[in-house]
């Protein structure tokens, strides 16, 4: 969460998540949601990495459009990681494409 650059309340959302089979991080506009599902991805993505054998962890995100889809993206890449995106390419912001 530090990496991330959060404030109180979506460090508590990201905690959260450990406690839950499911998390749905909801909001207005302008309140942080992308950058909360990042570091929540980064969290667990961390965790299941110590978890498993090979050190891989792996989260699975998903978005209702594409541009909220390369948002998400976005984030990850920023917080360092790995990450693919399914879609056509077409509907991908040229950007991101690699």
């Amino acid at each position: 969460a530090e990496r991330a650059g959060l404030n109180a309340p979506q460090r508590g959302a990201v905690r959260a998540t450990f406690d839950k089979r499911l998390t749905l991080v909801q909001g207005p506009p302008g309140t942080g949601k992308t950058r909360t599902a990042c570091a929540i991805a980064l969290a667990t993505t961390l965790a299941a990495a110590d978890a498993r054998p090979r050190g891989v962890g792996r989260s699975l995100l998903a978005a209702p459009s594409h541009v909220a889809a390369d948002g998400l993206l976005e984030g990850c890449v920023k917080l360092g990681l790995t990450c693919v995106r399914l879609g056509r390419p077409a509907y991908v912001r040229p950007d991101l494409r690699q």
